[in-house]
């Protein structure tokens, strides 16, 4: 292939990926998320932080928000004071994706067709796209931990030299993640054996510096632990600890309640689980087809293959681990560490859940585009590779549909709700009501939530 054709498809492309960003933007950015886990207690939170709700969520998922880290809803809350927009807290997984793709341009240098297949390979992933319309957290989360990984292998430049920026982005990036979610902290673990595996030859010279960020990231991982064991004595309340569960005995959350697996697989251990969901093998145990949603619930329960189970896509992962075969030879430092962050990860708690561990797919992708950009040459063959990338991508965009919706979040409100404010609208403003519509009781506290003084009813 001709080099000037190959850069005139190249910048084609680029134009293409770009009006496909902004796109998904967009419906990030207008669409109201209906989700469960989002109307009863996610946006409940958001709303109370930055005080513009009159409505009050079950106790119970009060108390749960009160032991769940924080700083992704203090970041939503803010997008809504920012924007006026419920929709945006949509934005928080966006931004995340944007600030991944200016990293990999600016600092890991992936430019060209390598910048490209890593923007479409990483949107095909269908757990990605589906997150950027919708405000769970798992992406926001994810792309911390996988730029930590990133920092953790690709820039360890000198076995005598102390890096500061290296190491304090590092800890910056591990410190956000572990105040996102509980599902990060195992991920951070990882990722700082990582880190100082790849430097412990730094330590025989430069020990106080090496020791003084072991501390800090010690006092940083410690500060909500501690805080939850001195407010409930637990250090991941609501759920059940995972070390010293008779002293650490205040859960609020039933233990089994988040370790929904098919029955199929109940028996096997969560390495199994893991390489079973990762190659959605439950397409060949069902006549019924996988569907790619925001948790993989199936209304068939564990009943049925398909619960919990996929949402990376069969064809997206082979094309990765292809593209990390291909480079073996060019990177064989980085591609070995993947292979063993892999495995690490498959023996986590629900790592058959495959949108709690997307710092997977992410880190690999970085490692084949970084292996690819290493090749110089071949056009045919990389273009070769990139039509094929776009057109997985393409399947999946057809699949999951997403589209530019402008309603206002009052228009999904049920027909009880809107009957129930013209009635509540006769009565004392400062009525309290308690009712009982989980998960759409938000709606019946006004068009902006905040016109009448709604109780959801206690739940256990």
């Amino acid at each position: 292939m001709d080099k000037t054709f190959f850069n005139y498809f190249i910048k084609g492309v680029s134009v293409c990926l770009a009006v496909i960003v902004i796109y998904i933007g967009l419906c990030s950015y207008y669409n109201f998320d209906t989700s469960w886990d989002y109307l009863a207690y996610h946006l409940p939170h958001i709303l109370r932080i930055a005080n513009l709700t009159t409505f009050v969520e079950a106790e119970k998922l009060i108390e749960v928000n009160r032991g769940f880290p924080a700083l992704p809803h203090v970041i939503q809350s803010i997008l809504v004071l920012v924007t006026g927009r419920f929709s945006s807290t949509n934005l928080l997984n966006y931004l995340a994706l944007l600030f991944f793709l200016l990293y990999a341009r600016k600092r890991l240098k992936i430019n060209s067709i390598g910048f490209l297949i890593l923007g479409f390979l990483t949107l095909s992933v269908p757990a990605v796209l589906i997150q950027l319309t919708h405000s769970y957290i798992d992406l926001w989360s994810n792309i911390l931990i996988a730029l930590a990984l990133c920092e953790a292998v690709f820039f360890h430049k000198s076995e005598d030299k102390f890096d500061v920026k290296n190491t304090a982005f590092f800890i910056a990036l591990i410190t956000f993640a572990i105040f996102s979610k509980y599902q990060m902290w195992p991920a951070a673990i990882l990722a700082l054996f990582v880190f100082y595996s790849r430097r412990y030859k730094i330590f025989e010279v430069q020990f106080k510096k090496m020791f003084f960020s072991v501390v800090v990231v010690g006092l940083l991982f410690s500060i909500w632990p501690v805080r939850n064991i001195i407010y409930f004595n637990n250090p991941v309340y609501p759920v059940q600890s995972p070390i010293f569960k008779e002293h650490f005995n205040n859960v609020r959350l039933d233990p089994k309640s988040h370790l929904q697996v098919p029955k199929y697989l109940e028996s096997y251990p969560s390495t199994v689980k893991f390489l079973a969901s990762v190659f959605e093998i439950s397409r060949w145990l069902s006549s019924e087809p996988l569907e790619w949603t925001i948790d993989q619930g199936h209304q068939g329960g564990i009943e049925s293959p398909h619960h919990r189970m996929g949402g990376w896509s069969l064809v997206t992962m082979f094309t990765v681990f292809l593209l990390i075969l291909a480079i073996f030879q060019k990177n064989k430092s980085a591609v070995s560490w993947f292979i063993l962050i892999f495995l690490g990860t498959s023996f986590f708690p629900q790592s058959h859940e495959l949108r709690y561990w997307l710092y997977l797919p992410i880190f690999g992708i970085v490692v084949a585009a970084l292996g690819l950009e290493s090749i110089h040459g071949k056009y045919y063959w990389k273009a070769a590779v990139l039509c094929f990338i776009i057109a997985n991508f393409s399947y999946v965009l057809l699949k999951l549909r997403p589209r530019i919706n402008r309603q206002p979040p009052e228009s999904y409100a049920p027909k009880e709700a809107i009957d129930f404010w013209d009635k509540a609208r006769q009565n004392d403003p400062n009525r309290q009501y308690l009712i009982c519509k989980m998960p759409l009781t938000i709606f019946y506290s006004g068009k902006k939530f905040n016109e009448f003084r709604v109780q959801e009813c206690p739940i256990e």
